[in-house]
């Protein structure tokens, strides 16, 4: 590789998703900041050894600096992320950065996959925040119906969404976020991403964020990014996509049944295990829709503190965690066929085995073990959404 052919955004691209500022990159390596600086700007470029010494500190392969995208991918939203006033600019910086390697590996596997089309539900006109709390209620039925589960709990939120189109992620590199959503064109291909935190989160968590998500890619996909920017309208938004997962997972009439007069927590703890959904939502459900008042909801929510349930209880361990499969299952049933996709993957987007598997799930073994074929049959397009798993809804 010709040094001339360093590519300076490359650089700046790795050096974010690692979280180092260039002060810190400039340590590790032995460097001054403005040597850094002026790599990143395309003034310098960096000696053979100092490229290597970068590889070495931003654990990519030195070719990485060298390879530009041959995809197209455009963001058609802004990205959704579910804590966004209490995660740092760098940590949203990092999110970004790797969901736009997921969108690269999707690419490359989409030559191999016939991933299932996108089918989620549609606002003819989603370009306001200016929704009723009524409004809200009714597209969080009218989703159901599209999914075809009615109105009573659903099972596997996460392959059904699947099923849809929704392409998932894994991410487990900062404790400030817990999801993040997004609507990306990858090669003129419109495509729903959500990206899930699933190793400090719980079950019951993980399902709301999903709901919550998926509530953005539906009610606030044509918005304009500057609209994240201002603190009042953001609030307005995440209100609104936790309205619609209250009301996507627990919908009025069924929830109200299964309510029982006077219900007390242990009635709310065993409701869990039908619903899937955490207590504190369920006590913010019935609230939502004056069951119980102010004075009952902090009465409930003391007891959830003072018992140590904030965040795990006992019903936690019940639950069955619900894990993506289309990626991971795509990966497998291409090596399985002896197609290298590993190879494939690594020199159109030259990272680590260990993000690879990080951001699509699938086993690191797995990954090392795979044969490095460089002769890539692709004569038998592999439809994903004839798996059996995705239909179990």
């Amino acid at each position: 590789m010709r040094r001339a052919n360093f590519l300076p955004s490359k650089l700046k691209e790795i050096r974010e998703i690692r979280g180092y500022t260039q002060i810190a990159l400039a340590l590790e390596i032995k460097k001054s900041k403005n040597s850094i600086s002026l790599y990143e700007k395309g003034e310098c470029i960096p000696e053979s050894s100092t490229i290597y010494e970068l590889s070495l500190a931003l654990k990519v392969p030195v070719n990485y600096f060298f390879t530009s995208s041959i995809n197209k991918i455009i963001h058609i939203s802004p990205i959704f992320f579910r804590r966004l006033l209490s995660s740092n600019k760098s940590h949203r910086i990092m999110a970004m950065r790797r969901t736009a390697w997921l969108a690269e590996i999707f690419a490359i596997l989409n030559d191999y996959l016939a991933f299932p089309k996108n089918k989620l539900f549609a606002l003819k006109e989603n370009k306001t925040i200016n929704y009723s709390a009524d409004f809200i209620e009714n597209i969080a039925l009218e989703v159901r119906n599209h999914f075809g589960i009615g109105s009573n709990p659903i099972g596997n939120l996460i392959n059904i969404l699947e099923f849809h189109g929704v392409i998932f992620g894994n991410f487990s590199i900062t404790n400030t976020l817990d999801a993040f959503s997004v609507w990306l064109n990858i090669n003129s291909e419109e495509r729903p991403f959500i990206l899930l935190d699933q190793i400090k989160d719980s079950p019951a968590r993980i399902r709301f964020n999903c709901a919550h998500e998926l509530g953005h890619l539906i009610l606030h996909r044509n918005l304009k990014s500057t609209i994240l920017e201002e603190k009042d309208q953001l609030d307005i938004i995440e209100r609104q996509a936790d309205h619609f997962a209250s009301a996507f997972l627990l919908p009025k009439s069924t929830f109200l049944k299964s309510l029982k007069t006077n219900f007390g927590l242990n009635d709310l703890l065993s409701m869990k295990k039908e619903w899937g959904v955490s207590v504190q939502a369920m006590i913010m459900r019935a609230y939502q829709l004056n069951i119980i008042n102010e004075n009952q909801k902090s009465y409930f929510f003391r007891k959830i503190n003072y018992l140590g349930y904030t965040k795990r209880d006992p019903i936690d361990d019940l639950l069955p965690m619900e894990n993506p499969i289309l990626i991971k299952a795509g990966i497998k049933k291409l090596l399985e066929k002896d197609i290298s996709i590993v190879s494939n993957i690594s020199k159109e987007l030259p990272i680590n085995l260990e993000d690879i598997a990080d951001l699509t799930g699938i086993e690191l073994e797995i990954l090392k073990q795979s044969n490095f074929k460089s002769n890539i049959e692709n004569d038998n397009v592999i439809d994903l959404s004839l798996m059996k798993q995705l239909r179990k809804v």
